[in-house]
């Protein structure tokens, strides 16, 4: 059996955390404010590595202002945002990822792959009790999926928990 690999968890989570449809009750996003978003998004990424987060939260900003649908960017905003001190307003950057990728997960009963990002941001909210609640569960509800059992054997919200990169954005 392969192990499992936090690199490999990472890209399951660009896969299937990036992007949601929108609600019916959503407003319609152009294709190109989608776009200018993404470019935002990516400039607000590049800061983040950087270390100028001050110019990553005005990009993420801006991107989220285009198009608010996206969980990597409410994630992205909420790192840049605990990274300058602001500990609420990274907790309610996180929160509305969270509540994006738990409605996407909700829509797409039969797939259990959406939890991962949830799980990802729950830890980074400091809530890996609950993250690891929400594995199990969702292990419990899709029991042919190797990819969660993986995730529970190999302990990922230790490890993500332990992943200097996640580390420093943990509230």
């Amino acid at each position: 059996m392969k192990k499992f690999t936090l690199l490999g968890v990472v890209a399951l989570l660009a896969i299937t955390g990036c992007k949601q449809k929108p609600q019916a009750s959503e407003p319609q996003i152009s294709s190109e404010a989608r776009a200018q978003a993404l470019q935002l998004a990516s400039e607000g990424e590049f800061s983040t590595q950087v270390h100028d987060f001050a110019a990553a939260e005005q990009s993420l900003v801006k991107a989220i202002a285009l198009d608010p649908t996206i969980p990597r960017y409410w994630k992205e905003l909420g790192s840049a945002r605990k990274h300058l001190g602001k500990t609420e307003d990274a907790r309610a950057a996180y929160q509305k990822s969270y509540d994006l990728l738990e409605a996407a997960r909700k829509k797409d009963a039969g797939s259990g792959g959406l939890v991962l990002g949830e799980v990802e941001t729950l830890v980074l909210m400091g809530k890996n009790d609950e993250a690891k609640e929400l594995l199990n569960k969702t292990v419990k509800d899709h029991p042919q999926d190797q990819t969660l059992q993986q995730m529970v054997k190999n302990n990922i919200v230790d490890k993500m928990a332990a992943d200097p990169t996640i580390k420093a954005s943990i509230l």
